[in-house]
């Protein structure tokens, strides 16, 4: 059934049906997931001709199926911790749509979400350098090399002082 739905996708575009696609999107989570629907997507679409004008027409019409997606269901993609779905759906238009503008649109959410995970990242980190008390700071220095710190720190100021 969902191998059947998926094949539909396009042609219904095609057509100009204004239906099929919206309530596909809109049900589909109820018997399959994304990365069942993508994988099925990416199967049957997966080779165009060079030059050809109705594979134009179609990766057209692929570029306006995944940008309605994007738009009304980003979780859709961008809700798992490692960002599988994303990076499957960059990796396919990189080989068969690397110049389209939703290849950028996806590069620049891929970009974004990576960066806020990688800040979520330092941010736990820098937590974790805390003592529970995120006003007191844990030592950095250990104790032994403190007194040599305020040793040196001593020296300098006497310098300063009969310089």
């Amino acid at each position: 059934m969902l191998e059947k739905l998926v094949k539909n996708l396009v042609p219904s575009l095609q057509r100009g049906d204004p239906f099929f696609v919206p309530a596909f999107l809109y049900t589909y989570r109820r018997f399959s997931t994304t990365k069942q629907v993508l994988d099925l997507f990416f199967k049957r679409y997966g080779f165009f001709h060079d030059d050809c004008e109705e594979d134009e027409q179609i990766k057209n019409l692929i570029c306006f199926f995944l940008g309605m997606w994007l738009d009304k269901y980003p979780d859709d993609f961008c809700k798992s911790e490692d960002l599988a779905i994303l990076n499957q759906l960059m990796a396919y238009l990189l080989v068969n749509m690397p110049f389209s503008e939703m290849t950028v649109r996806v590069h620049h959410l891929l970009t974004q979400l990576e960066d806020l995970e990688s800040t979520d990242t330092q941010l736990k980190h820098s937590e974790e350098t805390f003592n529970g008390d995120p006003e007191q700071p844990q030592d950095s220095i250990p104790p032994g090399k403190i007194q040599q710190v305020i040793s040196v720190a001593e020296g300098l100021e006497q310098l300063n002082t009969t310089g």
